[in-house]
């Protein structure tokens, strides 16, 4: 696939939400583990990077975008396999938060740095903010003071290059259909057509 589209791409995530989400955050078993060992992504970035050479290659992860032990986990993870000279340009963290609890930003900003330090670009990979029914002006005032502090932590790290959201308008979200009784979490209202 990555060599089908060569030079048409800016990045891959090669390997996507690989780690346990209970400390310590071992490799998930897989088919691929199983099949392959336990170095099976290192060959899948190196094959990835034959494919095409100019493509940035990411690991992806959700729960590990603040600072805590499946965010170590994956830094540890990557850095050991840049290290091991694997070809691993950035890291992708996703961000599906809810209205409950503190917004994390300033550990969002600081585990950013510590990638970018690292040698690591970011990318926001999957933002939405759940929120529950009814939908309201309060609520939605609240979602947009969280992606604005999530989108100024990104802005504030060099390194931090893409912002992507988990789709565009809430009758689209697949909140919807895994969290009842949320709205949809994204940028713009339902739109009836």
């Amino acid at each position: 696939m990555v060599g089908g589209y060569r030079g048409k791409i800016l990045a891959w995530d090669v390997e996507n939400e690989a780690l346990e989400d209970a400390a310590p955050h071992n490799l998930k078993q897989s088919v691929f583990s199983r099949v392959l060992g336990q170095d099976y992504i290192d060959f899948a970035f190196r094959y990835a990077r034959e494919a095409d050479p100019n493509v940035k290659l990411f690991y992806n992860e959700y729960g590990g975008e603040r600072m805590n032990s499946k965010s170590q986990a994956v830094f540890n993870m990557v850095s050991a396999m840049k290290a091991r000279g694997v070809p691993i340009d950035g890291v992708g963290l996703q961000m599906h938060y809810g209205l409950t609890g503190v917004m994390p930003a300033g550990e969002v900003e600081q585990n950013m740095r510590r990638l970018g330090q690292a040698g690591f670009e970011v990318h926001v990979t999957e933002m939405d903010v759940m929120a529950p029914l009814p939908d309201s002006a309060a609520l939605q005032s609240e979602q947009a003071r969280i992606y604005r502090g999530l989108y100024r932590a990104c802005r504030a790290v060099a390194q931090c290059k893409v912002f992507v959201m988990w789709g565009i308008e809430d009758n689209d979200s697949w909140i919807l259909t895994f969290r009842p009784g949320n709205f949809g979490g994204l940028l713009f209202d339902a739109v009836k057509y």
